[in-house]
């Protein structure tokens, strides 16, 4: 059956229009208006690229869907709800693998899609994407009560960005996936600076809460630490532990240090996700005092894949 849309990137003279789809559907949905312009200069912000497309019958909008290209070549994808008033999925399934095919070609690595519900993972799957990981949203509530010490943590030196010869985070950054539960997908699909560019525009990037740790003489990991732009908390982007320091609790004293200069800076929550498949980093989080806020299954669709399906 031939289709009753056709699929156009979003004018700027419609662009407000085309962000009140994608944020509720129809057009004329009461009280989104308020909220399209704090939205656009969100996932706008730090020199992101935003693509917004969407899929029109005749000239009535049916779905729309945006992606945020970041610094690191990575690309996070928005896309209308579903079930929204005057959504057509198959039309929403249409311009989210346009658009995704569409950002590749200019230039991201990988497009991730990101949900809790599984009639949007299916919708994801038809547009192309493939499960990546499911992901846990932890929290921890400062100030924590007092601890006692780590075996580990009288040991440990910690040494900020700004003290690192060039190039030595992103050397450790890449010494730390061997072997990691977190994200394994993820390895490999980008370079190592554009991983690190990544991490640091992933909210406020502060210098001096970004630290390799070294146990005595030997390079342990590293803890990258940002501010939220949306509150006052702060968010562990990355934290890894090279293969022959694990197992020391290394990873529970980073987070522990993460969580008293977090709340010398008057910071009121430390944040974080981890691989519900890396159980072992989950259940030492919890035993620090996180807890899981949200859990979401996190899709992605890679350049290498989509080259691959086109031939």
């Amino acid at each position: 059956m031939t289709r009753r849309f056709h699929i156009q990137p979003v004018e700027d003279a419609r662009r407000s229009q085309g962000l009140r789809v994608l944020l509720a559907g129809a057009a004329d949905r009461s009280g989104v208006p308020a909220h399209v312009d704090a939205f656009d200069a969100a996932v706008g912000r730090g020199g992101r690229r935003t693509h917004l497309w969407w899929a029109l019958d005749q000239d009535t909008p049916v779905a729309a869907a945006m992606t945020v290209i970041s610094p690191g070549r990575s690309a996070l994808l928005y896309y209308s709800p579903p079930a929204a008033r005057g959504v057509r999925p198959d039309a929403l399934s249409a311009v989210i693998a346009a658009i995704s095919h569409h950002t590749l070609a200019c230039g991201a690595v990988f497009v991730q899609g990101m949900t809790n519900k599984p009639q949007d993972g299916r919708l994801l799957v038809e547009a192309g994407y493939h499960p990546l990981a499911e992901l846990a949203s932890m929290q921890l509530d400062l100030p924590t009560p007092p601890a006692d010490a780590l075996p580990c943590q009288h040991r440990l030196r910690w040494r900020c960005v700004d003290q690192l010869a060039r190039g030595e985070l992103q050397r450790i950054v890449t010494a730390t996936y061997e072997g990691s539960l977190d994200c394994p997908g993820l390895i490999g699909l980008r370079s190592a600076d554009d991983v690190v560019a990544g991490h640091r525009a992933s909210g406020t990037f502060v210098p001096q809460t970004w630290w390799v740790v070294d146990d005595g003489a030997e390079t342990a990991g590293c803890c990258l630490l940002n501010d939220s732009t949306l509150d006052a908390s702060a968010r562990v982007v990355y934290l890894g532990v090279v293969p022959s320091c694990r197992g020391r609790q290394i990873g529970r004293a980073m987070t522990r240090h993460a969580a008293h200069v977090s709340e010398r800076r008057g910071r009121h929550a430390l944040t974080l996700a981890v691989d519900e498949r890396n159980t072992y980093a989950r259940d030492a989080y919890v035993r620090e005092g996180f807890r899981v806020t949200e859990s979401r299954t996190a899709y992605i669709l890679a350049a290498d894949r989509s080259e691959k399906q086109a031939t």
